[in-house]
């Protein structure tokens, strides 16, 4: 059925009156008929009180004429008529119709209109002003044309092929970008409501926080050779290539999937370095204990010299235990001493950095499985595949932007000191990188690896130019959210202005490198990088292979910026209190205990104690050079290792005459010992108890004591009994006066100790005489 609309009227109250020709009863049963406006409304049915009275409503109208009043919107006197979507159900047929209106009433003579007089014209249209959709869009246009063309059969607004419905459907979708271009700069104005990640960082910068993209991975890498030769930084090292075999692969691409490596740094690579395992092997099983710095090895070693470093590996365990692993060092002393009475022989000396101390005990075997490896040609690697690209300025100095498939990013890499040998007194180990330390990244450094040529000098990627000199070749790398369909990322290239970094020539051509991870994360497991593509040095390598695992550091998230852009101000870099002191130590990875106290007399700056892992001496000279960058100008704080303390504590014991002595005295040994009680838990002088700075009151003392079974009571009286002491072994008048202070004090950058060694009564102890009551 083809729906007939008769007639369509909007009074002035805003009851509009439809009357429609609808089919007879006996072809369906009665439509319904509903009335939306150009938003969707459906508008509801009018008061039977306010329909007009007209005569001719009394007459009998033709079954087949449908009337329907529903209130609306009452029109403006100077607007044209809205127009509104009639629907017949069954059969569902619709149509827009545009109510006629009655005629305004002329203004009598000396009036005006107020209305005209505001807006100064007539026949204004009714805009829809909150359609910002393809849909409502589309809706308010069919509308419209329903209002201009209405009576014209020339158009069917209703039909998808008509030519205007094209036309509006062609609008609506640009109206719709449009809108969503309008919505988009308010949502990423703010920091709280932007999606994209390149919003996120320039409103973060604003509150001095930079957003990390993460870093990449980063591995060491193992090279034999077969003769001495100059391996080049950016050299190439690659996962397995399906179905090639051998360490250099022939020329071609590389298969879908490869992890690529390249290495950063040259590497001086001698034949007498490839492996040294065979030189800690000795005639018996012996253990380098877990925390070794040194090691002495046979023979002398040329080109092995402090800076180098070198890789222990075992893979299989020469015993039931587990294998040693792989962990890296750097030497920072290598000294050779030849034979005593002359002649051949002599020994080599080497000592490593503190930080790289071993981590666990290596088990060497005089023979058979579990032989370790000492890899002397390592050099440092990290993910990426360089690629090259061209970038043209056009006249107004603006870069065309760059595309990159995956760039990484990466901290700049770590600077060694290979000439440091430990003999200048004024020298710092703290200014050598361990090899642990090259490959942590710190990511507010990192940054994305692009680097750009003129022809002439490189130009050097930074975060930003806000600290750039006038006349420094950097440039600013901003990259965009990837592409939803290639993956693809735009990099956004700045260069300075004159006045923060060296302005780049307006239509310059500039090449480009641009390392790409393509899709990979770069974490790969231990001997997985094993192949290298051909080069000018390829072919005396035998051997290439990662004993450390690598893995990334991911990229912080926007949700995790949103959250601490605000706030990172509040983080502590300065140290001004004694708990500051003792916050910034804790936090040192060489620190095991720290105690502080606040200036006293001309002191100007805090009191610091700290005690670290062996080597003390040479790690504790780490720690403090890494404290010191804390201290304020004028409050300098004073370091010092940590002061131990021995105790000398002699108690008096009475039990009962029933009393298992040699049981209450084990007893009395456990509880107040240096070890564990029965259930697990610290005995009472356990180091793990005597914290710096923590007294020992005689009231928890007596209290252990009393707890043991047979125990009368503990003389407390040195008068009664000469033997009896509770104080510090350094202070001898302490003995006696702990017993009337009630505790043996310890200052805050001090720690008790108590010696498990009756042979070192130096170092503290506690007696106990048991007595019968």
């Amino acid at each position: 059925m083809s729906l007939r609309v008769e007639s369509a009227t909007l009074g002035g109250d805003g009851v509009l009156t439809v009357v429609i020709v609808t089919p007879s009863a006996t072809e369906q049963a009665t439509p319904v008929v509903t009335v939306r406006d150009v938003s969707g409304r459906i508008l509801p049915l009018a008061p039977i009180a306010s329909a007009p009275a007209n005569p001719a409503d009394d007459l009998v109208a033709p079954s087949n004429l449908k009337t329907v009043r529903v209130m609306a919107q009452p029109p403006h006197p100077l607007s044209d008529p809205p127009s509104y979507l009639l629907t017949v159900d069954p059969p569902g047929d619709s149509a827009w119709i545009a109510p006629a209106t009655p005629p305004a009433a002329a203004p009598t003579a000396g009036t005006t209109s107020s209305a005209a007089a505001s807006t100064g014209s007539t026949g204004s249209t009714n805009i829809e002003y909150t359609a910002r959709d393809f849909t409502g869009l589309r809706t308010m246009m069919q509308s419209r044309l329903a209002q201009n063309l209405q009576g014209d059969s020339a158009w069917a607004l209703d039909h998808p092929a008509d030519p205007l419905m094209t036309l509006a459907e062609i609008l609506a979708a640009r109206g719709d970008y449009l809108s969503y271009q309008q919505d988009a700069v308010g949502t990423e104005a703010y920091l709280s409501t932007a999606r994209r990640r390149l919003s996120v960082r320039r409103l973060a910068r604003l509150l001095d926080y930079g957003i990390n993209d993460g870093c990449n991975a980063r591995t060491w890498l193992a090279f034999g050779v077969a003769q001495d030769v100059i391996l080049p930084a950016g050299m190439a090292v690659v996962t397995p290539q399906p179905g090639r075999l051998g360490v250099v692969l022939p020329p071609g691409p590389l298969g879908p999937g490869t992890t690529v490596f390249e290495t950063m740094q040259p590497l001086t690579a001698l034949t007498a370095l490839n492996d040294l395992g065979r030189w800690l092997v000795t005639s018996a099983n012996h253990v380098i204990p877990a925390q070794t710095c040194s090691l002495v090895l046979p023979g002398q070693f040329p080109g092995l010299a402090a800076g180098r470093v070198l890789v222990f590996e075992q893979i299989i365990s020469p015993d039931s235990s587990a294998p040693f692993g792989a962990q890296a060092v750097r030497l920072t002393s290598v000294t050779y001493a030849p034979a005593s009475g002359g002649g051949g022989g002599g020994s080599t000396t080497i000592i490593w950095h503190p930080r790289d101390a071993l981590a666990r005990d290596l088990t060497v075997p005089a023979s058979g499985a579990g032989l370790p490896s000492l890899y002397g040609n390592v050099v440092l690697a990290d993910h990426g595949q360089t690629t090259t690209a061209a970038l043209v300025l056009n006249d107004e100095g603006l870069p065309a932007s760059v595309t990159g498939a995956d760039p990484v990013f990466a901290a700049p890499p770590p600077a060694t000191n290979a000439g440091w040998d430990g003999a200048d007194p004024d020298a710092s180990l703290a200014d050598v990188p361990s090899a642990a330390a090259c490959l942590i990244q710190d990511p507010s450094l990192a940054v994305c690896q692009v680097t750009l040529n003129d022809g002439t000098r490189d130009w050097r990627p930074v975060r930003d130019l806000l600290r750039a000199p006038s006349d420094a070749r950097l440039f600013a790398v901003e990259p965009e959210d990837p592409a939803p369909t290639t993956g693809q990322r735009r990099l956004l290239i700045r260069f300075g202005d004159g006045v923060l970094g060296r302005p780049a020539p307006a239509g310059a051509t500039f090449s480009a490198k641009v390392r790409e991870g393509h899709g990979k994360t770069g974490r790969v497991k231990p001997r997985t990088l094993v192949q290298i593509p051909p080069s000018s040095v390829s072919g005396v390598i035998r051997t290439v292979l990662n004993p450390l695992a690598a893995a990334p550091t991911p990229p912080e998230s926007a949700a995790a910026a949103r959250l601490f852009a605000a706030t990172a101000f509040r983080v502590q870099r300065r140290g001004v209190t004694p708990g500051d002191w003792e916050m910034l130590a804790r936090e040192h990875p060489l620190v095991t205990e720290v105690g502080a106290t606040a200036p006293t007399g001309d002191e100007q700056g805090c009191h610091v104690a700290i005690e670290t892992l062996a080597p003390a001496q040479a790690t504790f000279d780490i720690v403090r050079d890494d404290l010191l960058a804390y201290a304020l100008i004028g409050a300098r704080p004073t370091i010092t290792p940590l002061t131990v303390v021995p105790l000398n504590i002699v108690m008096a014991v009475y039990c009962d005459p029933d009393a298992d002595i040699a049981s209450l005295r084990r007893d009395l040994a456990q509880a107040l010992g240096v070890g564990l009680l029965p259930d697990g838990g610290p005995a009472f002088f356990n180091p793990a108890r005597l914290t710096p700075g923590r007294s020992i009151p005689l009231d928890d003392v007596v209290s252990v004591i009393l707890a043991q079974d047979g125990v009368s009571w503990v003389n407390l009286n040195p008068d009664t009994d000469p033997r009896i002491r509770f104080g510090r072994l350094d202070d001898p008048g302490s003995g006696k006066r702990g017993f009337t202070t009630g505790s043996i004090p310890v200052k805050p950058t001090e720690r008790a100790q108590v010696s498990a060694d009756n042979r070192r009564p130096e170092d503290g102890g506690v007696s106990l005489y048991v007595i019968v009551a």
